[in-house]
């Protein structure tokens, strides 16, 4: 919040320094100031990482893991000692698909 309230602020001032510079007929000189450039440069940077942010706190807002995936049947069996449980299997397949479509998100 701080960090969209800051960026707000700064877009604000920095659209007062092109109304200003219009106001005095000095559009050029505000257009061929590097820093301008660097101030908007940065302004982008931080609306697109704004941006991006809530786009995954969105998606990891409904990532849910449970603490225990219990998959296998039985693990102390001496026979068929990879017998699973569909249900559990399923469950940590989803959270593995949830984790990896969180993270292709993020990139």
């Amino acid at each position: 919040v701080v960090v969209l309230a800051m960026l707000v602020v700064n877009v604000v001032h920095e659209l007062s320094d092109v109304f200003a510079s219009v106001r005095r007929m000095s559009a050029w000189e505000y257009l061929t100031d590097a820093y301008n450039w660097i101030d908007w440069a940065h302004l982008l940077v931080m609306t697109l990482a704004c941006v991006f942010w809530a786009r995954y706190a969105s998606l990891a807002a409904g990532f849910d893991v449970q603490l225990h995936y219990r998959v296998l049947s039985n693990p102390v069996s001496s026979a068929r000692v990879l017998a699973t449980e569909a249900a559990e299997e399923y469950a940590l397949l989803e959270m593995v698909s949830e984790v990896r479509a969180l993270s292709e998100a993020v990139v």
